[in-house]
């Protein structure tokens, strides 16, 4: 049971980093190691991978806080959080109990990885209307918020919808992809946040400390790697490597689980 233990805190831990950066779908992934391994994540787990990838994606986008010193930016931000805010905090339980099952996360991943291939291809050849982060306007947040709502259908993913709504709106891919990023950071400290009042006050405290610290430094070791890989190839057919992997990996899952 210790060695199983480990052995799922290690792979969910670098799991949870890579996928939580790169737009393949974190919870769907974590769904999918769950059943693997018999295992559900507690309450305890997902704060401390939440924290874990929280600090990668700050270390990541650090270049990009230049922007949070004006107001239209930081306005921009919330206007892009509100929408999922909201969902999550009053839906989350119910998307949680209808949504979190192998076929919706098949279907997702099939369809997201399609649409980012068809707009990988698109990109490489379109012109772009905002190419910096103070250039976004409240109209484009506003879509990439709507987007971001998306990304509670396990197999989405979050920083992949939010992208793609961004470049769908006229932002160019690097600046859709540091957008996403800066929108993520808030949300995902709330998530943690949650995870861990929800720890305290149903008393819940499995982990134990090496557990932690191989979840913590798992998922924040991989999750920078993952982030210094997607922005350094955004322009360069990423989303289309992505949007395969996504196809292929729901092929073996229907193979697997469904059939």
């Amino acid at each position: 049971m210790v060695y199983q233990e480990f052995a799922y805190t290690l792979i969910a831990g670098i799991i949870q980093g890579i996928t939580e950066v790169l737009p393949v779908s974190s919870s769907g992934h974590l769904i999918i190691v769950s059943e693997i391994f018999d295992h559900s994540l507690t309450l305890s787990e997902i704060a401390v991978l939440h924290l874990g990838t929280l600090v990668a994606i700050i270390i990541v986008t650090k270049d990009k806080f230049k922007h949070l010193k004006n107001p239209k930016v930081l306005f921009n931000i919330l206007l892009s959080i509100i929408p999922a805010g909201v969902i999550g905090f009053f839906f989350d339980d119910l998307i949680e109990e209808t949504l979190h099952g192998i076929l919706v996360i098949t279907l997702s991943l099939i369809f997201w990885g399609i649409v980012m291939i068809l707009t990988d291809q698109r990109t490489k050849k379109s012109k772009f209307k905002i190419n910096e982060i103070n250039e976004i306007t409240p109209k484009e947040s506003i879509i990439v918020g709507l987007g971001q709502c998306l990304a509670f259908i396990p197999g989405t993913s979050r920083s992949g919808i939010t992208t793609l709504f961004g470049i769908f709106s006229g932002i160019s891919p690097d600046t859709a992809l540091s957008f996403s990023f800066l929108s993520g950071i808030p949300l995902i400290a709330a998530s943690g946040f949650f995870s861990v009042i929800d720890m305290i006050s149903e008393k819940e405290n499995t982990m134990n400390l090496p557990s932690i610290l191989i979840a913590l430094i798992t998922s924040l070791v991989t999750g920078i790697i993952a982030g210094i890989l997607l922005k350094k190839f955004i322009k360069k057919g990423i989303l289309t490597v992505c949007g395969v992997y996504r196809i292929i990996l729901a092929i073996v899952l229907f193979s697997v689980f469904l059939l």
